[in-house]
């Protein structure tokens, strides 16, 4: 049953450690919350593939025959058991505070009446009113993760359409206002 429960967080793991995002609860984590989570559920495999090397290595002499490594292990199995349930229980618990502590996704916008049809870059024309995400990377001179972080944090106001999204010049501006009054 534990090396199903291994197996199972292994996967959710290294999904969210590859892809940077997940997920649960209704929550939809990003960046640095869910690569540390994606670690957290990868973490009991190696924990425990150490444990149990070092609880073997005092039974380890030379002449052991098959039977008495299949004792060895029966038993040592048996008093693991404790310390595996603690790192599994311990790694969801983590793994659930880091979930419910995160950010609430953003609410949904106001409807947005200006439509722009702007899809070049920019490069010193006309800004459009309502910008996908790499544009406002751009506009923000940031990257575009770090506007999903913005995002996610509550600091922008976003809307998201399946899995684009779209910002209005107006959040962005008023966000940036909001910093340097935050800063004055």
């Amino acid at each position: 049953m534990l090396l199903i429960c291994y197996g199972f967080m292994f996967f959710i793991g290294i999904f969210a450690l590859v892809r940077g995002r997940i997920t649960i609860a209704n929550k939809q984590i990003v960046g640095d919350r869910a690569r540390v989570i994606g670690f957290l559920l990868i973490l009991p495999i190696p924990l425990v593939f150490v444990l149990s090397a070092v609880a073997v290595m005092p039974y380890m002499e030379p002449g052991l025959t098959m039977d008495d490594l299949t004792a060895i292990s029966n038993d040592l199995a048996l008093q693991m058991l404790p310390y595996e349930l603690l790192i599994v229980l311990s790694t969801v618990g983590l793994t659930i505070y880091l979930v419910y502590s995160a950010p609430q996704n953003p609410p949904p916008s106001r409807p947005v009446t200006t439509v722009s049809t702007y899809s070049a870059p920019m490069t010193g024309g006309a800004v459009p009113e309502v910008m996908t995400l790499a544009e406002a990377a751009r506009y923000l001179r940031l990257s575009e993760q770090e506007v999903l972080d913005l995002i996610m944090s509550r600091r922008l106001h976003a809307t998201q359409f399946g899995k684009e999204w779209r910002i209005t010049k107006y959040n962005l501006d008023n966000m940036l206002n909001e910093s340097e009054n935050d800063e004055a």
